[in-house]
């Protein structure tokens, strides 16, 4: 700032520099902390989902994840209080489906589809396909699936398969130790 100044006299230096070097620090640490915590949240998405996949991503057509924005969210808050990291403030009011796809799409998934209900969608670069068609058939299997018991305490729960898509939504049982 003092550069753009003209004419700049000392006492002006001694009061912009600690005002710069506090802005400074201060964004660092916001981007530190939004940093840390993506990296967590991502990290362990996709540490799972290729742990607890059933045939490896690429014998897949794509993958449909069962989830509302909510539970994706609630997925992220559990994940970064088990880490003991600051939710990301800034990254958290985000599509959170939107930060999963990067995820899903790492591992080796063509396509990545979001089903909440009978409500459906697509990745932005992927829409060919009536998501809200498939979701409806989907919702179909995931109920019956939910009927039955589950002792499982894996981070995800993986539903089936449809058209060659992976089903899987959140565990709620999930065992984080």
């Amino acid at each position: 700032m003092s550069f753009f100044i003209p004419f700049v006299k000392k006492w002006q230096i001694y009061v912009l520099v600690p005002v710069i070097v506090l802005l400074t620090f201060t964004l660092y640490l916001d981007n530190h902390h939004n940093l840390q915590w993506y990296r967590t949240i991502t990290n362990t998405y996709y540490d799972r989902l290729l742990s607890e996949s059933p045939n490896s991503p690429a014998q897949y057509k794509g993958i449909i994840l069962y989830a509302s924005d909510t539970d994706i969210k609630k997925r992220n808050q559990l994940i970064a209080k088990i880490h003991h990291i600051s939710a990301g403030n800034t990254l958290e009011n985000l599509d959170a489906f939107g930060r999963w796809v990067p995820v899903a799409r790492e591992a080796g998934f063509k396509t990545v589809m979001n089903c909440n209900g009978e409500k459906g969608r697509n990745v932005l670069w992927h829409p060919r396909e009536n998501a809200t068609y498939i979701c409806k058939r989907v919702s179909q299997m995931v109920l019956a699936a939910k009927n039955m018991p589950n002792s499982d305490l894996s981070f995800y729960h993986m539903i089936g398969e449809y058209d060659g898509k992976l089903i899987v939504a959140f565990n709620k049982h999930w065992d984080h130790r």
